[in-house]
Formats: structure tokens, sequence, C-alpha cells
């Protein structure tokens, strides 16, 4: 492994870094040189660098869905700030037709193990101003992706709604929710629909 990771004597072990630890010392190292916000760089933060540096290096998209582990060329697209619109339909274009894959469920918290409390803003809006997909995309939505973090409602439009996430040390929390919102949008993309989706904490952090 490029990074080993090191035990509470000093010794180097032969065994990789830890991804949650790599993420960890990035960001002491960010806030020892004084970088504002140094605490809210993640995985997430890594992946949207390297994916906008490879992009903008010409790398064919791909190679970068490959390399990255994006599933879908909507997955793909929103790490890609500022890009053009419809790239994503000439992509799409020259990629064959892969099976719908299941969104990754994600079991709540065991009992006894302490939870982060999340908001999330929901917008749905149809692709046509016709569209009916919208209250079937947030339905399936409700069901399938939040249900798992025992989603509560926040407001009668459903366009807000209160979430909690296990914690535990083992699971990368920015990978949880990164996953999370790609499975949202791809559900809001099969029913013909635009998701706005953010998420936030009590304390400032947030994930979109």
């Amino acid at each position: 492994p490029v990074f080993r990771a090191v035990n509470q004597w000093g010794q180097i072990s032969a065994e990789g870094l830890h991804p949650n630890s790599l993420v960890l010392l990035l960001r002491e190292l960010l806030a020892s040189a004084g970088f504002a916000d140094a605490g809210l760089h993640s995985s997430h933060s890594l992946r949207r660098g390297f994916a906008s540096w490879a992009n903008d290096q010409g790398w064919d998209m791909k190679a970068l869905m490959e390399y990255v582990g994006w599933r879908d060329v909507h997955s793909a697209m929103r790490y890609l700030d500022g890009r053009d619109p419809f790239a994503r339909d000439r992509i799409e274009a020259s990629l064959p037709s892969p099976a719908a894959p299941a969104p990754t469920m994600v079991l709540p918290a065991p009992e006894g193990k302490s939870a982060l409390q999340l908001r999330l803003r929901l917008v749905l809006t149809p692709f046509a101003r016709a569209g009916r997909g919208a209250a079937r995309a947030r339905g399936r939505i409700e069901e399938i992706c939040l249900a798992p973090f025992k989603a509560m409602r926040l407001n009668t439009a459903s366009s807000e709604y209160r979430l909690t996430v296990p914690t535990d040390p083992d699971r990368d929390l920015d990978e949880i929710l990164a996953t999370l919102l790609d499975d949202m949008h791809r559900m809001a993309d099969t029913h013909q629909c635009f998701l706005e989706a953010s998420l936030s904490t009590d304390d400032g952090r947030h994930w979109d």
C-alpha cells in the first residue's frame, strides 16, 4: 500500500492506512497550513477535486468513471462543476445500456450505538411541465432510500426530513451520504424528474 498504517507504538504496519484515517490526517495538515474550513474536507471533496482535475487534463470520461468507481453517468456529472450541460447525453449515448442497479441499502443504527441526526432538503421537479412523476419518485425515494435512516417528514410539503445515520468508526460517513445522494438522484432520474437534495447537520456540515 502507498499509505501504511502506524500503530500506537509508532511501528509501521504491513496493512494500508484506513481511508477514514487518511481523511483525518488531511484535515490536520490543512488546518496546520491555515486553510479555512479544513474540517469540512472529506473523501467526497477529494473525489470531486480529482475528477475535476482529470477532466481538465482531458481524461476520457469512460476511463474516469471506471477509475473513480462511478456506477452511472448521472453520478459522474454531479462531481464535475460547471461542465457542459449536454455532456451527459453524449456520454450516455456512447455507453452500453447497463441493467439498472438496485439502490444501496444502508441499515439503521443497531441498538446501543450512537447516531447522527441530519436534515435533508429535497425538491423534485418533472422534466416536462406536465409530467406526473414527482409524486411517484418521492414515494420510491422515501420507501427505498430514506426508510433505512428512519426518515421523518418535517413539513407538509415533504421537502424536509430528519434522518438518523449510524456513526461507526469502521464506516466512512462521507461515502454513506454520497451513496445515498447518488441513489436518490438515480431514483428521480428513473421517474423523469430533476432532484435538488442536500444534507446538513446542526453544527454546519453539509453534503450535496
